[in-house]
């Protein structure tokens, strides 16, 4: 197996692991409310982001790839913003579930 069937086959992987976190996590957020629903929400994009970043890396033509670079990687800047935004949205509701925020004031 050569250099470029590992990367294809890991990619493949990398994009059917993906879009099934794109499903369950949509049906999360079909499932939840309030603070959670926003979190949710923005795991789903960032994934999203995510997803477009490793589809234009994989279909990209071989020629000229600068724009296609500049693509993936602000998709992949903006999944990461996203991400933390929810996990921070996240940790929020954690706290105030574990009393954490109650205890400090």
């Amino acid at each position: 197996m050569n250099h470029e069937s590992i990367l294809l086959i890991l990619r493949s992987v990398l994009i059917v692991s993906l879009s099934l976190s794109i499903v369950y996590t949509s049906g999360i957020v079909w499932r939840v409310e309030r603070r959670l629903d926003a979190s949710y929400k923005l795991f789903l994009v960032a994934i999203i982001f995510l997803f477009g970043a490793e589809v234009i890396d994989l279909y990209a033509v071989s020629g000229d790839r600068f724009p296609f670079d500049i693509a993936a990687v602000g998709f992949r800047a903006i999944f990461g913003l996203l991400f933390l935004m929810g996990m921070l949205l996240m940790r929020g509701i954690v706290r105030n579930l574990d009393g954490e925020r109650k205890r400090r004031r």
